[in-house]
């Protein structure tokens, strides 16, 4: 059944178009971060939030940082205790890259 939708030249009709079996999960936010998770294991990350900066840590390695090209370079406070990397890097110092919460 077509439904309206609203914008700013009038109305159009849009039809919904049942998902197929392959995609019926994927607004499940839950079962997304099991499966990146099961699937970059062991690239683990431990995150402790500090008042400046959180501090990130691997089993491995201790102390690491998120690469300065990282999208979560910038970040200071993340909002789980956990990211997952593809990448490990050993500069200046160790950095992950490709990470994710």
């Amino acid at each position: 059944m077509p439904k309206l939708f609203g914008g700013f030249e009038g109305w159009i009709e849009l039809e919904v178009v049942d998902r197929p079996p392959s995609l019926s999960h994927t607004e499940d936010l839950t079962l997304v971060k099991a499966v990146l998770c099961s699937g970059l294991y062991p690239n683990v990350v431990t995150v402790k939030n500090a008042k400046r900066r959180a501090k990130l840590m691997t089993e491995e390695d201790g102390k690491v940082e998120c690469h300065p090209s990282s999208v979560n370079a910038s970040v200071s406070q993340f909002t789980t205790n956990f990211l997952v990397y593809s990448e490990k890097v050993k500069t200046s110092s160790i950095f992950i890259r490709n990470s994710t919460m």
